[in-house]
């Protein structure tokens, strides 16, 4: 469980305080000064091997993390490569669909013209038959030639 922000340095602010007050102490022997001055180095030890630890935890974290970090943007621009292609296959797709409607509507067009051609022909070839018949045949039935009522 994590110290509160107040706790975090406690024992460290104790030590130094301890310090502060054996150097303003002018009644130590040299035997306790030395004493006092060797608790400080083996407390300043302490704090600079956590302290060197939490630096190099805390660098291995922000390579983990710039990694991640690189990993996300790579995905992200696979992500918008990916996003382009469609939108470009779909262009493309769209475009042959537009293509393929003119054809159809111009295949329409033509055939629509064809078929009245076509209509218009053979009328024109009906009314020949029936002249034709009309001439040749039903003209001597009928009793004169055309034009002579």
């Amino acid at each position: 469980m994590a110290k509160k922000k107040e706790e975090l340095f406690a024992n460290e602010r104790d030590v130094l305080q301890q310090a502060r007050i054996n150097a303003e102490n002018a009644s130590l022997s040299e035997d306790e000064v030395r004493d006092a001055f060797k608790k400080f180095c083996e407390e300043y030890e302490t704090l600079l091997d956590e302290a060197t630890f939490l630096s190099r935890t805390s660098d291995k974290l922000a390579a983990k993390l710039s990694n991640k970090f690189e990993k996300a943007e790579m995905q992200k621009d696979e992500k918008e490569q990916e996003a382009n292609m469609a939108r470009s296959e779909k262009e493309k797709v769209l475009l042959r669909n537009r293509k393929l409607q003119e054809e159809k509507t111009e295949g329409d067009v033509s055939r629509s013209k064809l078929q009245f051609t076509m209509l218009i022909l053979i009328a024109l070839l009906v009314v020949v038959i029936i002249l034709f018949v009309y001439w040749f045949f039903l003209r001597d039935m009928l009793g004169g030639s055309p034009g002579a009522h």
